[in-house]
């Protein structure tokens, strides 16, 4: 298909498309208007879960140490070590000794299946710094009070050499119990996690929302004309490379023009629907002979016609009538013509 033809084809088939591309296009903008809403009331259910996460992070307590073994090397099992000071039985102990409810806080964290990362041991648990192999011993089981209790206990517990397992190994304090602070990190992180959303971000998704509506609009009325039984577009039907393909859209003279020139002896037209008493008497017209039918099956394959021309109707002549001529015209050698035309071209009055 020439360049030209495709583009001119390509024009009409989006202004004559335009309410079905707006139609998604706008539906792409209240996909868009939905998001943003159900964000937004994402945001706002999370704004108390924010507050929470903040007062967790600032009600943490916890103490630092390095422990070094008998050869000067550090230890640095810190799962070994949980599993000796926070055991069912260790942790039943402490929960006498300081009140602290733990027990259910680590049943909860089962339950959930939970997953221990090298940053978050979970209710309690000890955080290992690779960078320099100290230990973060993390409590976070109730209120602030209740957190720094247990972490001076655990602390006492480790300084007074009541640990066997650390009971042959030194022990060096970087950190006593305390509460940790809230870093701007940590707000950073609490912010980032409830998916704030900025208003470029809002513009940046607004755009692509259209545009995947604009693509989804052309690509549906695509998909409408190719499963179409009608042809509507020259790019809708095939045309073989040494087919004469015009295009006529301005009058029922120039149609006839393309149909009569070049002159020759005889021409056979094929065109599936009848055409009108008017352009019949034109044809009739003209110095040469033109034969029309709707089936070239009707043609004798004797018949000497230099030229067979078809003419597409849009949304008129089906592509099965255009196919199945298509097969017919191999036994002839005539050259062919294609001339696609609107129907109000046979409407026009002279």
């Amino acid at each position: 298909m020439q360049t030209q033809v495709f583009f001119k084809e390509s024009k009409r088939f989006l202004l004559e498309n335009k309410k079905r591309i707006l139609l998604f296009t706008i539906l792409g903008a209240v996909v868009f208007a939905l998001f943003t809403v159900v964000n937004l009331i994402t945001d706002n259910s999370d704004s108390s879960s924010e507050d929470t996460q903040t007062e967790e992070i600032s009600n943490i307590a916890e103490f630092v140490i390095y422990i070094e073994k008998n050869d000067d090397t550090h230890f640095n099992n810190n799962v070994l070590l949980e599993e000796a000071l926070f055991s069912d039985e260790a942790v039943k102990i402490v929960e006498k000794e300081t009140g602290a409810e733990i027990t259910d806080l680590l049943t909860e964290q089962e339950e959930i299946e939970f997953v221990p990362t090298a940053e978050d041991r979970g209710v309690i648990g000890i955080v290992r710094d690779l960078s320099n192999e100290t230990m973060k011993f993390q409590f976070k089981v109730g209120t602030e009070s209740e957190n720094l209790k247990v972490a001076n206990y655990y602390f006492d517990m480790i300084m007074n050499n009541e640990v066997e397992l650390l009971s042959d190994k030194k022990i060096f304090v970087l950190n006593s119990p305390e509460i940790k602070d809230l870093t701007q990190a940590d707000v950073t992180l609490i912010e980032e996690s409830n998916n704030v959303i900025s208003p470029l971000l809002l513009v940046v998704q607004l755009v692509v929302s259209l545009f995947a509506g604009l693509i989804l609009g052309v690509l549906v009325s695509i998909l409408y004309h190719v499963f179409n039984k009608k042809i509507n577009y020259a790019f809708n039907y095939n045309i073989n490379e040494k087919d004469i393909f015009i295009m006529e859209r301005e009058s029922q003279d120039k149609f006839i023009y393309d149909i009569v020139n070049p002159k020759s002896e005889d021409k056979i037209m094929v065109i599936e629907q009848a055409l009108p008493n008017e352009l019949v008497n034109k044809l009739s017209e003209q110095s040469q002979k033109i034969m029309t039918t709707s089936n070239l099956l009707e043609i004798s394959s004797k018949v000497n016609a230099p030229e067979i021309i078809i003419v597409i109707v849009e949304n008129t002549t089906t592509k099965f009538w255009y196919n199945t001529q298509r097969e017919y015209l191999k036994k002839f050698d005539s050259a062919v013509k294609i001339i696609q035309v609107p129907e109000s071209i046979f409407k026009e009055e002279k």
